[in-house]
């Protein structure tokens, strides 16, 4: 929490460099920072971070500064980056913590996106999607979001009854089942 209170464009510009050290170590402190910090300049930076693997066990430590940079982005609040994180998700890696990170964000940009992606010719994406706007309708703690976006789920949920894949059918109606 004190990393936080170091803030300004300065000190986010000193850990945004860092994101590109060598010592692995570093670079996951640096995500976390960033994530304290909460500026919004960090974020494509920390973007970029996505589509790297970059998890490492030194030592007795597990760093996973992707799973972090989601973590930070999450905190930034920056709506620009949905659609990457949305995009993370889809390759079934991170969903939890995209779903977290797109909760914090907050806004109807990541519903809006993953009701597209219902759409989408591939019949994993569309059950990706279906899953994670479910995930994302029980977990938004917003009231005013919840009830405007749950209009929203539903009838995204009840057009994907009609799609021909079963597995699709399947996933619609179990997350019929949980809207709130």
């Amino acid at each position: 929490k004190a990393i936080g209170i170091i803030s300004g464009a300065k000190s986010t510009d000193t850990f945004v460099q860092t994101l590109n050290d060598e010592d692995e170590f570093k670079r996951f402190v640096a995500t976390v920072a960033l994530g304290q910090i909460g500026d919004r300049k960090a974020s494509p930076a920390l973007v970029e971070i996505l589509h790297q693997s970059h998890s490492k066990i030194l030592g007795h430590t597990y760093l996973d500064i992707v799973g972090e940079s989601i973590n930070s982005l999450g905190l930034i609040k920056d709506e620009n980056v949905i659609e990457d994180l949305i995009n993370l998700a889809m390759t079934g890696h991170y969903t939890d913590s995209v779903v977290k990170a797109i909760r914090n964000i907050g806004g109807s940009k990541g519903i809006n996106l993953l009701i597209q992606l219902m759409k989408h010719e591939d019949d994993e994406i569309r059950i990706l999607a279906i899953d994670l706007l479910s995930t994302l309708n029980l977990e938004t703690s917003s009231p005013p979001m919840r009830e405007a976006s749950s209009e929203e789920c539903i009838e995204a949920f009840i057009q994907s009854l009609e799609d021909t894949n079963h597995v699709v059918v399947n996933t619609a109606i179990h997350a019929l089942g949980n809207v709130r």
